[in-house]
């Protein structure tokens, strides 16, 4: 609720365009894209993205088919530690 949505909009297009970057490098991009604009605070940030799963994204070390079809087959197993 404390997010305007122009914050949202932007953040979400972030996300989307940048799924591994930090909360922080988030944040901080955030400052230089929306100046002029209130901003939230780090720690309203970081809850609203993960109350929302985006959560920071590994990057794959390998782009090739078979390293992309483990990736699908992986998510859709259930992993137990």
């Amino acid at each position: 609720h404390s997010l305007a949505p122009a914050v949202i909009a932007a953040l979400r297009a972030q996300y989307d365009a940048h799924p591994g970057w930090t909360v922080q490098l988030h944040f901080d991009n955030l400052k230089v894209a929306l100046q002029g604009t209130a901003l939230p605070s780090y720690p309203t940030l970081r809850r609203y993205l993960l109350a929302h799963g985006m959560h920071r994204q590994a990057r794959l070390a390998r782009t090739s088919a078979g390293a992309l079809a483990a990736r699908d087959r992986l998510e859709q197993l259930e992993v137990r530690s």
